[in-house]
């Protein structure tokens, strides 16, 4: 309805409950002209920004493999009745859908897209009980899943998720270089999309990871928002390019567009985890 009536539209991911919903919605919007913006906004955190532009700037050599491993919190065996519509895998909102693709399209931004993949996502709690009221549910939405795959660029690529939460980090990314490696964690919270990130490194003869600062100018666009639950870094400068978009007329900021393609790819690593076949990732341009 608001793309029919020309206004722009901004959606959190995942866009639809199918391609087949996000296509629909990205063919409405180009055939009615107007902007859209779809909120995968890992790629906004100024740790992540900082790490993509080290890698652009030989930091750590040319890239070999990298190994992103985290949690989800929910899909475990618990959970609330608000949370339990999440363990049907048709619901559109699966760990998958969610968590691992918010985490994927990070990946990709600063590694760059799939070549092919293979995977693998298990249901390993069949059944949750549902804190409200001592029920239980039958579980079909994958709570465990493993995506290894080679970019584009050759690189490695093993993106692991699972339920719950960890007693060590519930975020851990290495990205591993010919000169050095790049790590970043989370310390609570393995949804990479809206945790805080913290960088580390080290390259040439460092035995050891070392704190890396992240510069100023990966933080000073959100000066200009309001304070408030907006002005979260990824958010806020998620909100900040999607306005720089608009007043300087460019196209940086993932569109409907992006949502189809980054739906098109959670298609293609469930086809590869139910076939055991490693599946090509049909590649277009992206942001």
């Amino acid at each position: 309805a608001a793309i029919e009536a020309g206004k722009m539209v901004y959606s959190e991911w995942p866009l639809g409950m199918s391609t087949e919903q996000a296509q629909d919605l990205a063919d409405r919007a180009k055939e009615a002209g107007v902007r859209t913006f779809i909120g995968l906004q890992a790629r906004y955190s100024p740790a992540i920004q900082h790490a993509r532009d080290l890698i652009v700037q030989g930091y750590i050599g040319d890239v070999l493999a990298t190994t992103l491993s985290g949690t989800a919190l929910i899909w475990g065996p618990v959970t609330i009745r608000k949370f339990a519509y999440t363990y049907d895998v048709n619901s559109g909102a699966t760990m998958l859908a969610s968590a691992g693709l918010h985490a994927i399209d990070g990946l990709n931004y600063v590694l760059g897209d799939y070549d092919n993949v293979s995977a693998k996502l298990e249901v390993r709690h069949p059944e949750a009980q549902i804190a409200d009221d001592g029920t239980t549910i039958k579980v079909t939405a994958p709570d465990h899943m493993a995506v290894i795959g080679t970019l584009e660029s050759g690189v490695l690529a093993t993106t692991l998720y699972r339920s719950g939460t960890s007693r060590d980090f519930d975020l851990r990314w290495e990205i591993i270089g010919t000169n050095g490696e790049l790590v970043i964690t989370a310390d609570f919270n393995g949804n990479m999309q809206n945790t805080e990130l913290k960088l580390r490194g080290g390259k040439g003869e460092d035995k050891t990871l070392s704190d890396i600062v992240i510069p100023s100018q990966f933080t000073e666009d959100i000066k200009a928002i309001p304070e408030g639950p907006a002005r979260a870094s990824n958010i806020g400068k998620f909100y900040a390019s999607l306005a720089r978009d608009l007043r300087e007329g460019t196209n940086e900021t993932p569109d409907f567009a992006h949502a189809v393609k980054r739906h098109q790819l959670y298609d293609t690593i469930m086809t590869a985890s139910r076939t055991g076949v490693a599946q090509q990732v049909n590649h277009t341009n992206t942001h």
